[in-house]
């Protein structure tokens, strides 16, 4: 991806090179995206707001800003967020610590670790929870325990009354019923919250099946609740492209959705699917099927994860100077050609955006490849990084600044922040979404705050880890 200068024609609304409209440029040093006939602008350390022709709605005065819904925007001095509308109206004090968009009209607030929410403007429900979410016209909301440990679930609605109390291990939302998990039961929950189905477990998913365990084997429902496989499985898990990744007697296959075999079971493990094609393992060798259950290409190189917009990464195992083993990692098309060879300390590939580029680290310093795997941001960075509307954050010795997407600083630069590990606390627990949406709990076992690492216990297995303490949410 090639950086196109944007074009600055007076008054006269232009297409950049971003794929989106923009105002003039002007005087600012970089503008964004036009929505809802309103832009982010950008000059100097501080963002303001122009309208379509470029003409200043709010003078650049704010560290950061971020959109809440068509006409709310959060607010940020770097250390707090509050609310503004588009004329600079306050709607909330900077205050907060996080305020997140649920849609055009919701949007969550956090401070001191507590979750809220606010609906055009006013607050509906204080800030005083774990955790909230919007499922099915009510609120998933999670209890606050003592020394930012997590508590149950529970349903309230949208006035803060206890709609089902606060004694569930899970609550999520599966077309229009609710799933409240509690020890080895799971009850599936109408819209009045009545129960019409139950279960031993379920494996939660983001699609329009359900897996489900009953009589200690696993089948899956559709949203009408109608069983279209039968409980005979050991263990199933959602594969996407309406197939179903199964296991029985310890080997894996693909079904699907009425039951009939698509792979068969003749695989140690199938890691789903992305792009219509699965990463799958056979004698610790692995390969792709499509999702007609064909071997399409077998590969000699072990994968982080499946492919995303046409692109996989990949990793070998090389030893360092001491003899030590060390994971190189790279990226693989669909043809098993290497777009980049396996010679990184890091890489990324952005899941949500095909127009992205691809991150890499180097001795702990971050740059970027195109999607062609042509060098486009110099490893030069301390933090991994990606652009959004043409600029991307990054840092480096000490200092924050935006640059381009070919490399060059926009506007000035800022000190990051000395107390980046406030938030932290030793025995302060968090969960970490890994790959099919799996949640990995996680505890806080030491925090240095001048280096800014953090000493992680993985709780499943129990292993300890180091990360930055910008990597942990300032909730907990």
């Amino acid at each position: 991806m090639k950086f196109l200068a944007l074009l600055m024609m007076s008054g006269v609304l232009v297409t950049s090179a971003w794929a989106c409209d923009r105002p003039p440029l002007g005087d600012y040093d970089w503008v964004g995206c036009i929505e809802d006939g309103v832009s982010i602008s950008y000059q100097g350390i501080k963002h303001g707001l122009v309208d379509v022709a470029g003409d200043m709605l709010i003078a650049p005065e704010y560290r950061k800003i971020h959109r809440l819904g068509k006409d709310g925007f959060g607010v940020s001095n770097g250390e707090k967020w509050g609310a503004i509308d588009r004329q600079g109206r306050v709607i909330l004090p900077m205050e907060y610590d996080h305020l997140l968009p649920q849609d055009d009209s919701y949007y969550e607030i956090i401070k001191d670790g507590k979750h809220g929410m606010m609906h055009h403007g006013q607050m509906i429900i204080q800030p005083k929870y774990g955790s909230l979410s919007d499922v099915n016209g009510l609120i998933v909301a999670m209890e606050r325990r003592a020394e930012g440990r997590y508590g149950n679930y529970g349903l309230i609605d949208h006035h803060d009354r206890v709609m089902l109390p606060f004694e569930y291990d899970k609550i999520f939302g599966f077309g229009e019923y609710f799933v409240v998990g509690k020890g080895d039961r799971v009850q599936l929950l109408d819209s009045n919250l009545q129960v019409v189905d139950q279960f031993e477990d379920v494996d939660r998913s983001y699609h329009d099946y359900l897996p489900v365990k009953r009589g200690g084997r696993w089948g899956a429902i559709d949203k009408s609740k109608k069983q279209i496989i039968p409980f005979m499985y050991d263990e199933i898990l959602m594969g996407d492209e309406g197939l179903f990744l199964a296991e029985q007697d310890g080997r894996w296959g693909v079904v699907d959705t009425h039951n009939q075999i698509v792979a068969d079971f003749d695989y140690d493990f199938i890691f789903g699917f992305n792009d219509d094609v699965a990463v799958v393992k056979k004698d610790d060798r692995y390969g792709y099927i499509n999702t007609d259950g064909e071997l399409v290409m077998q590969f000699n190189h072990s994968l982080r994860h499946g492919f995303y917009h046409g692109l996989a990464e990949v990793v070998v195992y090389d030893q360092d100077v001491n003899g030590d083993e060390m994971a190189l990692y790279g990226v693989t098309d669909k043809s098993g050609n290497l777009i980049v060879p396996p010679r990184y300390h890091g890489i990324s590939i952005p899941y949500f955006d095909a127009s992205k580029g691809i991150s890499i680290e180097i001795n702990k310093k971050h740059g970027m490849l195109d999607r062609s795997g042509e060098p486009m941001i110099d490893v030069l960075y301390d933090e991994p990084f990606f652009f959004h509307q043409g600029r991307a954050e990054v840092s480096k010795d000490g200092r924050g600044f935006y640059i381009d997407e070919q490399g060059r600083q926009i506007g000035g630069s800022w000190l990051i922040h000395e107390k980046a590990c406030r938030h932290i606390q030793v025995g302060q627990q968090f969960e970490v979404m890994i790959f099919l949406g799996l949640a990995i709990p996680m505890e806080v076992v030491s925090v240095d705050a001048e280096s800014r690492k953090v000493i992680v216990k993985e709780l499943l297995e129990d292993k300890d880890f180091e990360i930055k303490c910008e990597d942990i949410p300032d909730s907990m």
